[in-house]
């Protein structure tokens, strides 16, 4: 095979490979067995992600006594860890994070009874920012998670970015011709190596795991 013809292919297969679809299958939290997504050494971490049409869906029984704090949690996105490779992302991190609204659904004494007839927020994406600063967790901390107003569609690609500054992090969130639509910021304690880590991947819940298959794809 040529050299150039050779070239082009494998610049083919690596622009492709950029782009994956992940499910969580019901009864889980993690897309794949190894989760691991590789060491970030950079202050910023982009990516695209686009929700498919059941995301937006997921819904607990009314058997499960926990229902409202698991359907009304964040589940988590991308990002990264940060302060350091060995600093745990419970310690120190940045993510966004994303879940059904919580106004589509009905609930009573904790439990999850039903679904918001003609909700206006159908079919619809809420994302939020979320870190952990020195061990102090972003579902205790309101300073911590902060939800975007901007509400996402299924099946359509959003750029998203988090940049680290030394004592800062901004999320940023973008359409699908890199217009800025929204951005966060949130204050972090100043660590020694504030632009290392290992990166984070799609994970459903973190006390409940996927009720149903829910499936993320993602450009990075």
């Amino acid at each position: 095979m040529k050299p150039l013809i050779y070239f082009a292919l494998l610049s083919f297969v690596l622009f492709c490979s950029t782009e994956k679809c992940l499910t969580v299958k019901q009864g889980n939290h993690r897309a794949i067995k190894i989760p691991f997504e590789g060491f970030r050494n950079s202050a910023e971490i982009p990516f695209k992600a686009l929700f498919k049409p059941n995301v937006p869906k997921y819904l607990f029984p009314n058997t499960e006594p926990s229902g409202q704090r698991c359907q009304t949690g964040w589940n988590k996105l991308y990002g990264a860890s940060r302060c350091g490779y060995l600093n745990h992302h419970h310690k120190d991190s940045d993510r966004f994070v994303w879940r059904r609204h919580p106004n589509c659904i009905k609930f009573q004494n904790g439990r999850v009874i039903g679904e918001v007839e003609n909700c206006e927020f159908a079919n619809k994406v809420q994302i939020a920012s979320y870190a952990y600063d020195k061990e102090r967790k972003p579902f205790q901390n309101p300073d911590l998670l902060k939800p975007f107003k901007y509400l996402l569609d299924v099946n359509k690609y959003y750029g998203f970015k988090i940049i680290d500054e030394i004592e800062r992090t901004r999320y940023l969130l973008f359409d699908e011709n890199d217009k800025l639509l929204e951005s966060h910021t949130i204050l972090h304690t100043k660590c020694s190596s504030p632009f290392t880590g290992y990166y984070l991947g799609i994970y459903f819940g973190g006390f409940c795991p996927a009720p149903q298959d829910i499936t993320i794809c993602y450009k990075l």
